[in-house]
């Protein structure tokens, strides 16, 4: 049994489906109820439909299937040329990793306050002037508190294991 992925492509009986409702005059909405999809899929397959359809310049929808087929079954292609530069540099990362150190020395040291919300770490971040989103910055939290506790635990196995000579 296949697992569902959301981000998974229709199939293109699902598309053709989407397409003959739509040619009989159902409305999004009653398709999407048809279809048991959400309106906003009903939205896109018709869209990407329209195109490809347009893109044959054809008159007759039967007419070059094979294309069509292609068309509607090829990957997306995302254009990437206007996102913006990514913005977690150094700067941000010594910084990030001194917090991260200084909740580290207060666990060992036995000095049990809560780490941090990440909210508010990234709240010290913008404060420093750095424009950076939350969940780049939580990603980031993440990853090097988990990197500190293995390395933290992989001392501590070390030491605590007899030499064996």
């Amino acid at each position: 049994m296949a697992t569902s992925n959301r981000r998974e492509m229709k199939k293109l009986s699902d598309v053709r489906a989407i397409v003959d409702l739509a040619q009989k005059g159902y409305s999004d909405s009653k398709i999407a109820q048809e279809l048991k999809m959400s309106r906003n899929t009903v939205r896109k397959y018709k869209k990407i439909y329209m195109e490809a359809q347009a893109k044959l310049n054809s008159d007759d929808p039967d007419k070059n299937v094979e294309e069509l087929v292609e068309i509607l079954n090829s990957d997306p292609k995302y254009d990437v040329h206007n996102r913006k530069p990514y913005k977690y540099n150094k700067e941000i990362d010594t910084f990030l990793e001194d917090i991260i150190k200084q909740e580290y020395e207060n666990y060992r040291k036995h000095i049990y306050s809560k780490p941090l919300q990440k909210t508010k770490i990234h709240k010290m971040i913008l404060d420093k002037g750095y424009q950076i989103g939350y969940t780049t910055i939580s990603k980031k939290i993440d990853l090097k508190r988990k990197e500190l506790m293995d390395k933290y635990f992989s001392s501590v196995d070390s030491k605590e294991q007899p030499d064996q000579n």
